[in-house]
């Protein structure tokens, strides 16, 4: 509206209470039965659950019962975002109809239409915009002062814009806030529980990883080493395991935005690195690189780089061919995609997922947490 964005991660000690998927929702709310935990509310057939536990088959095979707790774990995040899109959908139904019912209520109460209480709400008793006082000079040369217009536009037409804006935000600041006061005066409240956000079983295999494996903290880094954004991520990564030596260990799981041909090369040229011992060397300099100023980023440049990081020729050349890795690096997506992973860069911390744009203030504190909960939780 302004008229001027194979080892497994349990390897590090995880508190059995912080494992929860968070509250599950009523099986009458998961209609499509698209994720795996829907089938915990639903029959199983010709299967029937062990008398002894507790446990959902899922499966069978050769005798062999597949039971839904050794999979979720591994499904986790994308079943919570099926459960997320469940709970925003009903929630937005619920507050639509709180809103209605809020406003035909208070209307009734004092003899207006709804349409009626709106405009009082708004700041103009008539519903004429005449009655709706507009933004005074100083709220203008204040607004401007903070969003220089462009070189060379009009003034006189930029101050009328201005005033436009400010004046309908000014409308809507004041309807939000008589919508609030009815709600609360209504005792209005959304009662679901959102439901929270899980820990994943991310299986690193023989990705490269750094930081002892009896680390506290482990934290799977979803990331292009094509892409600024995942530069910056590494090097909130870089600073974090400098203030916290030995307390975490981070892996590097390669994730590719589209048309991204120079993460798409420097992958490749990593996992050469990595099967030549090479690869945090090179992928210190590629973010160093990225993180330098602008300058061209091509396979040229990578290759120059890979040879400082000590990658052998042969590799570089081998990387460079029409198959060169490929396979690898699809492999890394692919595991990405299937853990849900939204868009890179992205982070698992302790299975926990968060952006990888998170503010490294942000970042510290939830390491530090989990370090904490590591060190009281039983061995």
């Amino acid at each position: 509206m302004n008229p001027s964005g194979p080892a497994k991660l349990g390897r590090c000690p995880i508190p059995s209470t912080a494992r929860s998927h968070g509250a599950a929702l009523p099986s009458r709310l998961l209609p499509l039965g698209v994720a795996v935990a829907h089938f915990v509310a639903l029959p199983f057939p010709a299967l029937a659950e062990d008398a002894g536990a507790a446990r959902t088959p899922l499966a069978t095979v050769n005798g062999r019962t597949l039971y839904v707790d050794e999979v979720e774990g591994a499904l986790a995040f994308r079943i919570f975002q099926h459960e997320l899109d469940i709970y925003s959908l009903l929630a937005a139904e619920a507050e639509r109809r709180i809103e209605a019912e809020v406003l035909a209520d208070a209307a009734r109460a004092r003899g207006l239409s709804v349409e009626a209480l709106l405009a009082e709400l708004e700041g103009g008793a008539r519903g004429d915009a005449s009655a709706v006082s507009g933004a005074s000079p100083a709220e203008i040369d204040r607004y401007l002062a903070e969003h220089p217009p462009a070189p060379g536009a009009d003034p006189a037409a930029v101050r009328e814009r201005v005033a436009q804006y400010l004046t309908e935000r000014a409308r809507l600041d004041r309807r939000i806030a008589g919508l609030a006061a009815l709600r609360e005066a209504a005792g209005a409240r959304v009662l679901l529980a959102a439901p929270v956000a899980p820990r994943t079983d991310f299986e690193i295999g023989a990705s490269p990883t750094r930081g002892p494996a009896s680390a506290p903290v482990s934290i799977v880094h979803f990331a292009s080493l094509g892409s600024r954004a995942g530069a910056r991520s590494a090097e909130n990564l870089m600073r974090l395991v400098a203030e916290r030596p030995g307390e975490i260990r981070w892996t590097h799981v390669h994730l590719l935005a589209e048309r991204d041909e120079a993460g798409l090369y420097a992958a490749r040229l990593a996992v050469a690195a990595h099967e030549a011992g090479r690869f945090w060397p090179f992928h210190d300099a590629v973010v160093a690189a990225r993180l330098g100023p602008a300058e061209s980023f091509d396979a040229k440049r990578l290759d120059a780089i890979a040879a400082q990081a000590g990658l052998p020729a042969r590799a570089i050349r081998e990387a460079g061919t029409e198959g060169g890795r490929l396979a690898a690096v699809k492999a890394d997506i692919d595991r990405a995609n299937a853990a849900g992973i939204p868009r890179e860069p992205g982070l698992f911390v302790n299975g926990l997922f968060v952006s990888g744009l998170l503010p490294y203030e942000e970042l510290r504190e939830l390491v530090r947490r989990e370090t904490r909960a590591a060190s009281e939780s039983p061995r």
